[in-house]
Formats: structure tokens, sequence, C-alpha cells
């Protein structure tokens, strides 16, 4: 892609940000780890990002209906074992540490 993308669909991350309630940093994090696809989402020209709003769309709305797929199937075998002995896994509390004092405690010798 020799062509710099102007379009309106396109836009700069800065832009971009603004648009979907995120930081730049975010944004760069994200695509950096492979989370935000290239290609379908954005785009690096001339050493600038530009990232597409149809394509955000679309991505967006391919990850929720993964998601309610994935959902969908653990509600419908979750429901196909509720009379059996084995049931359903009750789900346990994950205790979360107590935060403390970062200052050490201060004797006083008497």
């Amino acid at each position: 892609m020799s062509e710099v993308v102007r379009t309106v669909d396109h836009v700069t991350e800065k832009e971009f940000a603004k648009d979907v309630g995120l930081s730049p940093r975010s944004l760069e994090a994200q695509r950096q780890r492979g989370l935000i696809p290239e290609g379908e989402v954005w785009v690096k020209q001339n050493g600038r990002i530009f990232y597409s709003r149809s394509g955000w769309d679309s991505w967006v709305e391919k990850q929720r209906n993964s998601l309610m797929e994935s959902r969908s199937k653990v509600i419908e075998s979750s429901s196909a074992s509720a009379g059996t002995a084995s049931g359903a896994a009750k789900r346990t509390r994950i205790r979360q540490h107590r935060k403390t004092s970062k200052e050490p405690a201060v004797y006083a010798v008497k």
C-alpha cells in the first residue's frame, strides 16, 4: 500500500482513541500484544497508525458474537447435567489478600 489512507473511515490513533473512549497508549499496547488485528482494524503507513472505524465495528461485533456463542454452549452443557449426581460444579470464593501497612511497626523499648 503505497498511497496514504485519507478516507473518513480511517482516522489517526489519537482521533480514534477519543472515539472509542480509550487512551492512545492503551490502543498501542493492545495493538502490540496482537489483541487488535492488523489490516482489519488498523494499518501502518509512512510510520503512522490509522484505524478503520468500520473495521473496528465489524471486529467488535465478531467478538461479541463469539462470546455469546461460547456462553450459550456453557449454558447448554450445564443444563444438560443439571439433574445428575455430578451436576454443575459449585463456584468457590477466592480469598483476596488483605492489604497491610507498608510501614514497619515501631516499638518503644523502656
